[in-house]
């Protein structure tokens, strides 16, 4: 994609200021600036290019499913390193930017208000990660306990705790232990900034209660599919994670995160599988 395009409501992409797409808009008026009530309007999107970055300028509320999959063919095709989005609204506009396209939609199709969109969503998804991707620095924080991880060669350590609040990432740990014999992993120690707890104090009832057992159990068992496979696999886990949670009755809330999960085992051999979470995104849905 070289400059600037506009992408329609039926998902064609014009050249910006193309005479063909205002002929379509039977716009005849030559000092209007078509592009721009198109977008505000009509739930057109602009797509314009610089170096690497590609900014997305929307209406989030007026793009229509049609459009979104007109912009994802483009950005796919352009390869860019960061997408920047551009939020227009009657109040003005916001920036958000985006390491990549996966990150980019799962957002964009939160805020798009068209049913048939959010009905299609799925309540729960995961994007496994490269472990290349640790250098990225969406990831910067948890580079710390994977260096640790690597130094103790997975023994735990007893100042595990300690270490996780010396790098600001105590807030979303999760430390679950096998219990012997079993196949069962219950918690050890589990934070209280968890989107699926109602309030701080939830944390401590949950410990010693298996996985699965949240207040939204449906969440509890898609979400420990990756715990039991990391320790099965003994190998360390790096995920993004879109996922729809129910934390108490009457309320709903959406969260899009990065996760880190690695198995440690004690000196005594009880095996243990250490969750790590950072949130992109967070958005109460009802």
């Amino acid at each position: 994609m070289l400059g600037a395009v506009v992408i329609d409501d039926k998902g064609e992409a014009w050249p910006l200021g193309s005479p063909g797409l205002r002929a379509r808009l039977s716009c005849t008026d030559p000092n209007l600036d078509f592009v721009a009530y198109a977008v505000h309007n009509l739930g057109f999107v602009v797509l314009r290019r610089d170096g690497r970055v590609v900014r997305a300028e929307m209406r989030t509320s007026l793009v229509k499913p049609a459009t979104l999959i007109g912009v994802y063919y483009k950005l796919v095709d352009s390869r860019p390193q960061q997408i920047l989005l551009s939020r227009l609204s009657p109040g003005g506009t916001s920036h958000e930017i985006f390491d990549d396209l996966s990150e980019f939609a799962a957002t964009v199709e939160r805020d798009i208000d068209d049913e048939n969109l959010q009905r299609c969503h799925a309540d729960f998804a995961l994007s496994p990660r490269s472990w290349k991707d640790l250098e990225r620095a969406r990831h910067a924080r948890f580079v710390p306990i994977v260096e640790l991880w690597r130094q103790r060669k997975g023994r735990l350590p007893d100042d595990l705790v300690p270490a996780l609040h010396a790098h600001g990432l105590q807030a979303r740990a999760a430390l679950l232990r096998n219990p012997a014999r079993t196949g069962r992993l219950v918690y050890e120690h589990l934070a209280s900034g968890y989107s699926f707890l109602a309030n701080a104090c939830a944390a401590f009832t949950h410990i010693g209660g298996d996985i699965e057992d949240l207040p939204d159990r449906d969440y509890g068992e898609s979400a420990a599919g990756s715990y039991y496979q990391c320790l099965v696999d003994e190998m360390p886990r790096l995920e993004t994670v879109s996922a729809v949670m129910a934390p108490s009755e009457g309320r709903r809330v959406w969260s899009y995160y990065d996760r880190l999960l690695l198995p440690w085992q004690s000196a005594g051999g009880t095996r243990f599988i250490l969750g790590l979470s950072d949130v992109r995104r967070r958005m109460d849905l009802d």
